[in-house]
């Protein structure tokens, strides 16, 4: 049997989800930081509003260097916070850290604890965690919308 043919039988036995899990759709534009005191960062790469963001240990001209958590990434897996705004390399970040509570422009379901996902700077529904992926809780969905943050990386690996 060739290689494709092995592939597409694996993919009609194991659903989707149990390889990548689903993370949440987030709108970039929605992100505001209701309650905390927002901190400020460089950005090492990248960053979109609402994603989940990590700390290289070093420090930046705006604060500490911050980068994509990632749930399966050595280095990357302690979140420190959720961007609130956009940032290319270099430029300030502002974040929202623990105890902060942020409406997103995603759609929770109130009561579910949110993880970070093994797509860098993604958050995923607990359900959805991966194999291999460290267990970093975000937060618990206040409503449909709400996200109270609580950030706690556990170490653990699912």
């Amino acid at each position: 049997m060739s290689a494709f043919l092995r592939l597409l039988e694996l993919c009609r036995l194991t659903p989707f989800v149990a390889w990548f899990g689903v993370d949440y759709t987030i709108t970039a534009t929605s992100i505001v930081q209701t309650s905390g005191t927002p901190k400020l960062g460089t950005a090492l790469e990248t960053i979109t509003a609402g994603q989940a963001l990590y700390s290289d240990g070093t420090s930046g001209f705006y604060g500490p260097s911050v980068g994509l958590a990632d749930a399966n990434a050595a280095g990357k897996k302690t979140v420190i916070g959720i961007s609130t705004c956009g940032a290319s390399v270099g430029q300030a970040v502002s974040y929202a850290d623990g105890f902060a509570t942020i409406t997103f422009g995603a759609t929770f379901t109130q009561g579910d604890v949110v993880l970070l996902s093994r797509n860098p700077g993604k958050l995923c529904p607990s359900a959805d965690a991966t194999s291999g992926d460290d267990i970093d809780i975000i937060g618990v969905a206040g409503s449909t919308s709400v996200l109270k943050c609580l950030f706690y990386n556990s170490g653990v690996a699912k």
